[in-house]
């Protein structure tokens, strides 16, 4: 999320994350089993979606790629069980209520393409990071303990991170996004003295919506998103631990 001030945004110089009531937080505690070696990954977008993590980034990470007609609900509750980073490509409806809404994949054999707002929990995560490259995928019902849409649900589900937008995302700009955010948050970044480090989910985040803002900003760039506007590359916020980094 970009937050105006002055004449610089703020994200020049703050990692910005919301953290979710203690409502959510205790309601279902997790148990950190420790550090894992291999990080188990699943991208489903059905329809080709915006590029999320890639082998070449983490070779050692074991990553199903569920596409186009493959990226059905019943293959995400198939594979998302004890997956450490979730990245859903896809459409998202956000209705008047909290149940109302969803997250639209590809029909399976039944007809049935949504992931509903009541069945996110059937599929449960191990303290995962969970990318939803979905317009207002973060937004929800307004309550007193904060908002309750499809973004908290999947802290219910035992997500540690969510990464979702509070507005309708470009296309373009999100396509270059993902790009960066996965570029460092699995490669690690440079540090001041030239070493590698990792680098975590806010980090990550706040890297990626500079690198887009920039590149959205290059003179010669042909594409409709108005250029270095927040509103193309500034909908994106994390909901959850923004200090997860890819050891999960």
């Amino acid at each position: 999320m970009a937050i105006i001030g002055g004449d610089n945004e703020r994200l020049d110089h703050f990692r910005i994350s919301e953290v979710a009531t203690e409502a959510v937080q205790f309601s279902q505690p997790k148990v950190v089993a420790g550090i894992i070696g291999v990080l188990r990954v699943i991208r489903v977008a059905p329809q080709g979606g915006h590029r999320g993590p890639s082998a070449s980034a983490h070779p050692e990470a074991s990553i199903a790629y569920r596409t186009g007609r493959k990226a059905t609900p019943a293959n995400y509750f198939k594979e998302a069980p004890g997956t450490r980073l979730v990245h859903l490509a896809c459409h998202a409806g956000v209705g008047m209520t909290a149940s109302a809404s969803a997250l639209y994949l590809a029909p399976g054999p039944d007809g049935d393409s949504t992931l509903d707002f009541a069945e996110i929990e059937r599929a449960p995560l191990d303290n995962a990071l969970v990318f939803l490259a979905a317009c207002r995928s973060g937004t929800g019902r307004a309550t007193a303990d904060g908002t309750i849409g499809l973004a908290r649900e999947f802290l219910h589900a035992g997500a540690r991170a969510v990464v979702a937008s509070y507005w309708k995302v470009s296309d373009e700009a999100t396509r270059m996004l993902v790009g960066h955010f996965y570029d460092t948050f699995l490669r690690g970044r440079n540090s001041m003295r030239g070493e590698n480090e990792q680098s975590d989910v806010a980090a990550a985040l706040r890297h990626a919506m500079l690198a887009t803002r920039d590149e959205l900003s290059h003179p010669h760039r042909k594409g409709k998103v108005a250029a270095a506007h927040p509103g193309g590359w500034g909908p994106f916020f994390i909901l959850g631990d923004g200090s997860l980094t890819d050891e999960l």
